[in-house]
């Protein structure tokens, strides 16, 4: 039996035998179950054929990929190939049986979090960090990615499969497990030729530079425009790096190994001792001074911060660890959070909306922040959700009692923008039906028996029903024209008087009149689940059949336009090149040009996006997506967003998840100006990527936010502007700002 190891980034590991299927996904009802973002509920279904593993993409939201590439069918997933389902990465182990590794990425990125990928995965390398700089080793064994491992006892060297000495190694991206061996004097840049090539915008031609000296390896910055950091700090002049150290060459992450220095025999391991008595001894003297410096160090009262003068001395010489450094959770971070909480439960991706788990995820945003538009809009509409739950559910109960009157009054207290009433409207028919029967049968049998008291409200609640779907003529009067209800055989309706021309109709006005002459004109009440069908209750390709059918009333033009729409394009082209060479139809011919060349445009667009997004090129596929969009617009203009073709569909969402992953490539190498960057442009197309909508709220409009608080001049307004998004109300803020301080406008 194939075996599926599951290890996470703590190194533990759990088995599950796997057979037959397995559906993957962050439903609770999945076999494996994957929590972590970029995961649909129901993403993918794996199975086991013989002694292969068939990855399947189950209609999940951002795709499922093999080595980069998205599936779109059941595919085989090679043996050591890197199988991606949103943050995790999966991959098949040759052995046994097929088995698969999985690999949960972390969510930001960062030279620490790189390191952290490198040591979840397999390696024959600890990464090592400076003695002191971090937290002893857990008792099983393992270690952080950044700990520095314990140094082997005084003995022979173990031969290893890489040269020893100073290198630098790849953490992330095309460069990773890559390594570049520092002899001499090496360059870190872009230009072809130099030691150390990194092909990516953010470094320099020449960035860098690195030389081995007998102190060690020096790093000096080239004067690069984008700097380079050691362990997050820029580098001024020239430092010495020790084994462990990251660097960051613009954006671009390696880590600084010294497999000598780490295997250093027993004079070398006598440096750290040696070092270590030199420090001791300085300790010894500072004991002389401890209750004067301790006083000076110490407020009255009580330690610093809590910390007793050694402690602080331990600290600083590397003797006491100190704690790991906490990123605060901002309020506006958990606003974010709770706010795409409460949008998840209130329009779930399948199933009944969860309004109980809305209302609290909202309402513990007002707690945090009591004057939130969005979460007090948000509540407004769960309020009048659970109103229209309740009418819906009385109303059924009263139509398996058969109360169908009844129950259409709580069927018509549901308003039209309710989730509810998409459920109502196909119960609507029947109950309509068998309450218009019962209703006049009783309006009849009261008439018959001349009690016209109770004939009146039973006529009265047919007419309440019928007249939804008459005409406003049929039922009352036009203004200044009185009622009859009787005409003799030689009379004629004078010029200012109206008489029904529906029978049943009028048989109502004249039981009104029996009880009560002056009642007057009968008043239809519209109730809007009781409206005949209308564009939005029908299927949109009827819808767009009709607004095409508008545009190009001639059906040998409409036919291909409507397949075009569907996403047959070649079809829809094939069928407008017939016409152009039809002799007969020449009234025809400059329309079926134009529009064959500008579907051709469409699905050439289309085609060259989906090869630039390939090659990482979101930046030039969104131009071109651009341009698709706008010739789509001009094909179909009425309700193109409303009723999008197959095309638009496919652009808006390709872009949204080329975007997103985009934004997440540069958050893991801690750029969050970039990673906005690629976010908002795909906000900017589609607002229907769950995901993409949560990483532009919580990484950027929220660094947007926090910006403009601590904005104090107008080029940092500027600033806030890189972040911030289409309603979240920053933009009008920045505005407001510029005019109070009378900022410069751009030409």
């Amino acid at each position: 039996m194939p075996t599926l190891v599951v290890r996470g980034p703590d190194g533990k590991e759990r088995e599950v035998t796997l057979s037959g299927e397995m559906s993957i996904g962050r439903a609770e009802g999945c076999d494996l179950i994957l929590a972590e973002g970029g995961v649909s509920r129901t993403h993918a279904r794996m199975t086991v054929k013989g002694d292969s593993v068939v990855i399947e993409d189950t209609g999940s939201a951002n795709g499922t990929y093999i080595e980069g590439q998205r599936i779109g069918a059941p595919t085989i997933v090679p043996p050591g190939k890197i199988l991606q389902i949103g943050d995790y990465e999966l991959r098949v182990k040759a052995g046994g049986g097929p088995s698969l590794a999985i690999i949960k990425r972390p969510r930001t990125g960062g030279a620490r979090q790189a390191l952290g990928d490198m040591a979840s995965a397999p390696s024959t390398r600890t990464m090592p960090k400076r003695a002191g700089s971090g937290p002893p080793a857990p008792a099983n064994g393992r270690r952080d990615a950044l700990a520095r491992p314990a140094r082997p006892p005084p003995g022979p060297r173990v031969v290893r499969d890489v040269p020893e000495g100073p290198a630098l190694v790849g953490t992330t991206g095309l460069w990773r497990n890559k390594r570049w061996p520092v002899q001499g004097k090496i360059v870190v840049g872009r230009l072809p030729g130099v030691d150390v090539q990194l092909d990516d915008d953010s470094v320099s031609r020449r960035h860098a530079e690195l030389e081995l000296t007998p102190r060690g390896v020096r790093l000096k910055d080239l004067n690069s425009a984008n700097g380079t950091a050691v362990n997050g700090m820029p580098v001024e002049g020239a430092i010495t790096l020790q084994a462990g150290d990251v660097i960051q060459f613009g954006v671009v992450e390696l880590s600084f190994e010294n497999d000598a220095e780490d295997s250093l025999g027993a004079s070398g391991a006598s440096r750290p001792r040696r070092r270590r008595a030199i420090v001791v001894a300085a300790l010894c003297l500072m004991v002389l001074a401890g209750a004067a410096a301790s006083r000076a160090l110490v407020p009255r009262g009580g330690q610093a911060q809590g910390k007793s003068f050694w402690s602080q001395i331990g600290e600083v010489i590397g003797l006491a660890p100190r704690p790991a450094p906490v990123s605060p959770s901002t309020p506006s971070t958990a606003i974010q959070e709770l706010l795409a909480a409460c949008r998840s439960y209130v329009k779930p991706e399948q199933g009944e909306p969860d309004w109980t788990r809305a209302e609290g995820a909202c309402n513990k945003v007002l707690e945090i922040e009591p004057i939130q538009d969005e979460a007090t809009a948000l509540l407004k509409q769960i309020k009048a959700e659970l109103e229209a739950k309740a009418h819906f559910e009385k109303a059924d109960n009263l139509t398996l009692r058969l109360h169908e009157e009844e129950a259409l009054i709580e069927y018509g207290a549901i308003p039209v923008s309710s989730h509810y009433y998409l459920k109502v409207k196909p119960k609507i028919g029947e109950a309509v039906n068998k309450a218009l029967k019962k209703s006049w049968n009783d309006c009849e049998l009261y008439v018959r028996q001349r009690d016209y008291k109770s004939a009146q409200a039973r006529c009265e609640s047919w007419l309440r029903l019928a007249c939804q779907g008459m005409e406003k003529e049929e039922v009352s009067p036009p203004p200044g024209f009185t009622v009859k209800t009787s005409v003799g055989r030689r009379e004629k309706l004078g010029e200012r008087e109206w008489m029904p021309t529906n029978p049943q109709v009028l048989k109502v006005y004249q039981v009104r009149e029996k009880v009560d002459p002056t009642l007057g004109p009968y008043k239809c009440e519209p109730m809007e689940i009781l409206r005949p069908p209308d564009q939005a209750d029908e299927k949109p390709e009827k819808v767009v059949a009709r607004i095409v059918a508008r545009k190009y009333p001639e059906r040998a033009i409409a036919g291909p336009v409507m397949d075009y729409w569907r996403g047959k394009n070649e079809q829809a082209v094939q069928a407008l090149q017939k016409i152009r060479h039809d002799i007969r139809r020449t009234e025809l011919h400059a329309a079926a040009e134009d529009l064959s060349l500008d579907m051709n445009a469409v699905a050439s667009l289309y085609k060259t996006g989906q090869t630039l997004i390939q090659s990482n090129e979101v930046d030039k596929a969104a131009e071109r997506f651009r341009e698709a969009l706008t010739t789509d617009k001009k094909l179909m203009i009425e309700e193109v967003e409303k009723y999008p073709s197959w095309f638009r569909e496919a652009i808006l969402r390709d872009i949204g998840d080329a975007a997103l992953q985009a934004g997440r490539t540069w958050m893991q190498r801690n750029d969050r100006k970039s990673a906005c960057k690629y976010w908002r442009m795909g906000f900017e197309f589609t607002k229907g990527n769950v995901e993409l909508l949560r990483a532009v709220g919580n990484q950027c409009s929220t660094k947007a936010g926090e910006l403009l608080q601590e904005a104090q001049s107008c080029a940092d307004l500027e600033s806030v502007m890189l972040y911030a998004i289409d309603g979240d109300g920053v933009k009008e803020r920045v505005q407001e700002k510029k005019q109070q301080w009378a900022c410069p406008t751009a030409p």
